[in-house]
Protein backbone atom coordinates (compact mmCIF):
# COMPACT_ATOMS: atom_id res chain seq x y z
CA UNK A 1 0.00 0.00 0.00
CA UNK A 2 1.22 3.46 -0.88
CA UNK A 3 1.35 6.10 1.86
CA UNK A 4 -1.15 8.90 1.35
CA UNK A 5 0.22 12.04 3.02
CA UNK A 6 -2.63 14.50 2.38
CA UNK A 7 -6.41 14.26 2.15
CA UNK A 8 -6.92 17.63 0.46
CA UNK A 9 -5.13 19.85 -2.02
CA UNK A 10 -4.62 23.53 -1.13
CA UNK A 11 -6.41 22.85 2.19
CA UNK A 12 -9.82 23.35 0.55
CA UNK A 13 -10.46 20.90 -2.30
CA UNK A 14 -10.21 17.20 -2.93
CA UNK A 15 -7.05 15.61 -4.25
CA UNK A 16 -8.93 14.84 -7.45
CA UNK A 17 -9.85 18.50 -7.95
CA UNK A 18 -6.23 19.45 -7.29
CA UNK A 19 -5.13 16.86 -9.85
CA UNK A 20 -7.52 18.27 -12.43
CA UNK A 21 -6.47 21.88 -11.76
CA UNK A 22 -2.74 21.09 -11.86
CA UNK A 23 -3.21 18.89 -14.93
CA UNK A 24 -5.24 21.44 -16.89
CA UNK A 25 -2.92 24.30 -15.94
CA UNK A 26 0.00 22.15 -17.09
CA UNK A 27 -1.74 21.50 -20.41
CA UNK A 28 -2.63 25.17 -20.93
CA UNK A 29 0.82 26.53 -20.04
CA UNK A 30 2.48 23.70 -21.95
CA UNK A 31 0.55 24.58 -25.10
CA UNK A 32 1.32 28.30 -24.67
CA UNK A 33 5.01 27.50 -24.12
CA UNK A 34 5.02 25.23 -27.15
CA UNK A 35 3.49 27.91 -29.37
CA UNK A 36 5.91 30.57 -28.09
CA UNK A 37 8.93 28.31 -28.48
CA UNK A 38 7.92 27.23 -31.96
CA UNK A 39 7.57 30.88 -33.00
CA UNK A 40 11.02 31.66 -31.59
CA UNK A 41 12.59 28.67 -33.36
CA UNK A 42 10.92 29.65 -36.65
CA UNK A 43 12.11 33.25 -36.24
CA UNK A 44 15.63 32.06 -35.46
CA UNK A 45 15.67 29.84 -38.55
CA UNK A 46 14.38 32.71 -40.71
CA UNK A 47 17.06 35.03 -39.34
CA UNK A 48 19.74 32.37 -39.82
CA UNK A 49 18.90 32.08 -43.53
CA UNK A 50 19.78 35.71 -44.23
CA UNK A 51 22.86 36.18 -46.40
CA UNK A 52 24.43 39.12 -44.59
CA UNK A 53 25.13 37.43 -41.24
CA UNK A 54 28.59 37.35 -39.68
CA UNK A 55 30.04 34.13 -38.29
CA UNK A 56 29.50 35.13 -34.65
CA UNK A 57 25.87 36.01 -35.40
CA UNK A 58 25.38 32.60 -37.05
CA UNK A 59 26.90 30.93 -34.00
CA UNK A 60 24.61 32.85 -31.66
CA UNK A 61 21.56 32.01 -33.78
CA UNK A 62 22.56 28.35 -33.90
CA UNK A 63 22.76 28.29 -30.10
CA UNK A 64 19.43 30.14 -29.86
CA UNK A 65 17.72 27.67 -32.20
CA UNK A 66 19.22 24.67 -30.37
CA UNK A 67 18.15 25.89 -26.93
CA UNK A 68 14.59 26.61 -27.96
CA UNK A 69 14.35 23.35 -29.94
CA UNK A 70 15.25 21.46 -26.77
CA UNK A 71 12.69 23.58 -24.91
CA UNK A 72 10.05 22.54 -27.47
CA UNK A 73 10.79 18.86 -26.70
CA UNK A 74 10.60 19.45 -22.93
CA UNK A 75 7.36 21.38 -23.35
CA UNK A 76 5.82 18.51 -25.31
CA UNK A 77 6.83 16.06 -22.55
CA UNK A 78 5.47 18.45 -19.90
CA UNK A 79 2.14 18.77 -21.74
CA UNK A 80 1.85 15.00 -22.14
CA UNK A 81 2.43 14.69 -18.38
CA UNK A 82 -0.49 17.07 -17.77
CA UNK A 83 -2.73 15.12 -20.14
CA UNK A 84 -1.86 11.85 -18.40
CA UNK A 85 -2.51 13.43 -14.98
CA UNK A 86 -6.01 14.51 -16.06
CA UNK A 87 -6.73 11.11 -17.65
CA UNK A 88 -5.31 9.18 -14.69
CA UNK A 89 -7.43 11.20 -12.29
CA UNK A 90 -10.59 10.87 -14.38
CA UNK A 91 -10.20 7.14 -15.09
CA UNK A 92 -8.77 6.33 -11.63
CA UNK A 93 -5.58 4.89 -13.19
CA UNK A 94 -2.68 5.55 -10.85
CA UNK A 95 -0.02 4.48 -13.36
CA UNK A 96 -0.87 7.40 -15.65
CA UNK A 97 0.01 9.83 -12.85
CA UNK A 98 3.59 8.55 -12.55
CA UNK A 99 4.92 10.63 -15.46
CA UNK A 100 3.73 13.85 -13.84
CA UNK A 101 5.29 12.79 -10.53
CA UNK A 102 8.63 12.31 -12.30
CA UNK A 103 8.34 15.68 -14.08
CA UNK A 104 7.45 17.44 -10.83
CA UNK A 105 10.29 15.68 -9.00
CA UNK A 106 12.77 16.85 -11.63
CA UNK A 107 11.35 20.38 -11.24
CA UNK A 108 11.93 20.24 -7.47
CA UNK A 109 15.54 19.10 -8.00
CA UNK A 110 16.14 22.00 -10.42
CA UNK A 111 14.58 24.43 -7.95
CA UNK A 112 17.01 23.35 -5.26
CA UNK A 113 19.92 23.47 -7.72
CA UNK A 114 18.87 27.01 -8.61
CA UNK A 115 18.80 27.83 -4.91
CA UNK A 116 22.36 26.56 -4.49
CA UNK A 117 23.83 28.18 -7.62
CA UNK A 118 22.11 31.58 -7.51
CA UNK A 119 23.16 33.25 -4.28
CA UNK A 120 21.64 36.74 -4.35
CA UNK A 121 19.29 37.68 -1.51
CA UNK A 122 16.19 38.28 -3.66
CA UNK A 123 16.58 35.10 -5.64
CA UNK A 124 17.23 32.96 -2.60
CA UNK A 125 13.91 34.00 -1.04
CA UNK A 126 11.94 33.50 -4.27
CA UNK A 127 13.72 30.18 -4.94
CA UNK A 128 12.89 28.91 -1.44
CA UNK A 129 9.24 29.92 -1.80
CA UNK A 130 9.06 28.36 -5.28
CA UNK A 131 10.70 25.14 -4.09
CA UNK A 132 8.32 24.87 -1.11
CA UNK A 133 5.30 25.33 -3.39
CA UNK A 134 6.63 22.74 -5.84
CA UNK A 135 7.26 20.23 -3.04
CA UNK A 136 3.75 20.82 -1.69
CA UNK A 137 2.14 20.19 -5.09
CA UNK A 138 4.36 17.14 -5.60
CA UNK A 139 3.10 15.77 -2.27
CA UNK A 140 -0.50 16.55 -3.32
CA UNK A 141 -0.14 14.67 -6.59
CA UNK A 142 1.68 11.80 -4.86
CA UNK A 143 -1.16 11.60 -2.35
CA UNK A 144 -3.64 11.43 -5.24
CA UNK A 145 -1.52 8.68 -6.82
CA UNK A 146 -1.42 6.77 -3.52
CA UNK A 147 -5.17 7.19 -2.96
CA UNK A 148 -6.04 5.85 -6.42
CA UNK A 149 -3.48 3.04 -6.16
CA UNK A 150 -4.82 1.97 -2.78
CA UNK A 151 -8.40 2.03 -4.09
CA UNK A 152 -7.40 -0.12 -7.06
CA UNK A 153 -5.50 -2.58 -4.86
CA UNK A 154 -8.43 -2.85 -2.43
CA UNK A 155 -10.90 -3.38 -5.27
CA UNK A 156 -8.57 -5.73 -7.14
CA UNK A 157 -8.85 -3.70 -10.33
CA UNK A 158 -6.42 -1.54 -12.23
CA UNK A 159 -8.82 -0.21 -14.87
CA UNK A 160 -6.96 -1.90 -17.71
CA UNK A 161 -9.96 -1.80 -20.04
CA UNK A 162 -10.33 1.99 -20.21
Amino acid sequence: MAKQYLNQCCFCCTLETGGYVIGWLTIIFGCLGLIGSAILVAGGIAAFNQDNLKDDEKTALTLFIAIFSVYVVFTIIYTIGGILLVLGTKRREHRKIIMMLVIMGIGVVFSFLNLITDATAGTIVSSIIGAIIQVYFLVCIYSLYAKIKNENENLGTYNYNK
